[in-house]
């Protein structure tokens, strides 16, 4: 009877752990809000303008729309303007550093989204990883392209209950990641002070 009743629990327990693991996203899910700190209407004061940059075009060549797998059987697709998501959080991280966007600036980039999804495991020990690319093109003055680069971002996170706010979360991450590395590359920046 002991047996019987420990065999019961651990089937109540197990049973319990795979419903709240169980994923809960629809077919469709949003693109995440990248600019959290704007999102929250948190209050920034940033550094002194130093340089300027042009955003000359923001391009989604993404293969497809399929932004998570689960369990590589089920998909949901994005649904967002991702173009703008970007430059929103572009804009923010370039003011942080002291680069303003202006259209009169002498040196423009130019963007191409890649990639950007996420694979999500459920079950014990579910996990959720992200994956974002993107490619910048730099352009001067004289409208020649003048240093090209790729830049890839990568998140990884351990979940509890799965649902469409976690897909967010690893996109988020994934993202924003990438975009760091594009503001931060040294290349980018020493052109940007040489005009």
């Amino acid at each position: 009877y002991k047996l019987f009743i420990c065999f019961y629990l651990k089937f109540i327990i197990f049973s319990f752990y795979t419903i709240s693991c169980a994923p809960n996203i629809g077919p469709v899910v949003s693109f995440p809000v990248l600019n959290l700190e704007e999102y929250l209407e948190v209050k920034r004061a940033f550094p002194k303008e130093r340089y300027s940059i042009n955003i000359l075009s923001i391009a989604d060549q993404r293969t497809n729309n399929t932004i998570v797998t689960i369990d590589d059987k089920r998909t949901s697709k994005g649904e967002g303007e991702v173009d703008n998501l970007i430059y929103d959080r572009l804009e923010f991280l370039l003011k942080d550093r002291g680069i303003a966007i202006d259209k009169d600036a002498p040196v423009g980039i130019e963007l191409v989204l890649q990639e950007w999804d996420s694979v999500i495991k459920s079950g014990f020990g579910s996990e959720g990883k992200g994956n974002a690319k993107i490619r910048i093109d730099v352009i001067d003055p004289t409208n020649t392209k003048i240093y090209s680069g790729t830049f890839s971002g990568f998140s990884v996170f351990k979940l509890g209950g799965i649902g469409s706010e976690d897909v967010q979360d690893i996109l988020r991450e994934a993202m924003n990641q990438a975009l760091i590395k594009i503001v931060d590359d040294k290349k980018i920046n020493n052109i940007l002070t040489s005009y």
